[in-house]
């Protein structure tokens, strides 16, 4: 890989990155006037199984949270992840105390989730106001 570049890159303060983008944000970087806007960076989907179509909506955002970074763990370990949802509970079912009773898949994602629960923040944004979620079970088919 002789001469590989990756574009334009400049020194930028961490904090200007860190949490959802949540319209446009102008910032100036080394004299230059850069404009920020959140991106969704991959998208992975899957057809829900027969048992997951009987879960509740809280199990079912939480294992699909739980599926999503089982695949990307490699990406994700030690990085500072914000997860922007519509489920108002995601977060506060994963942070709740030991004592609170949940069922055993809500148990079972809390479990694998929990080494990395230092890393994650939670960010609500409603359903309205959350253009970028579920783009690809959105996607309009192209008349043929």
């Amino acid at each position: 890989m002789r001469d590989f570049h990756l574009g334009v890159q400049m020194p930028v303060d961490v904090e200007l990155l860190r949490g959802p983008v949540y319209r446009p944000r102008r910032v100036e970087i080394e004299g230059e006037w850069v404009t920020l806007h959140e991106r969704p960076v991959a998208f992975l989907s899957r057809l829900t199984t027969v048992s997951e179509q009987r879960l509740a909506a809280a199990e079912l955002e939480l294992s699909c949270l739980a599926w999503a970074y089982a695949k990307w763990c490699h990406l994700l370990e030690g990085a500072d992840i914000t997860v922007v949802t519509d489920h108002a509970p995601l977060g506060p079912m994963l942070t709740a105390a030991a004592h609170q009773q949940y069922g055993p898949i809500i148990t079972r994602c809390r479990a694998l989730l929990l080494p990395h629960l230092h890393n994650l923040r939670f960010v609500h944004r409603p359903g309205r106001s959350h253009t970028n979620a579920d783009s690809l079970s959105r996607l309009v088919a192209a008349p043929d």
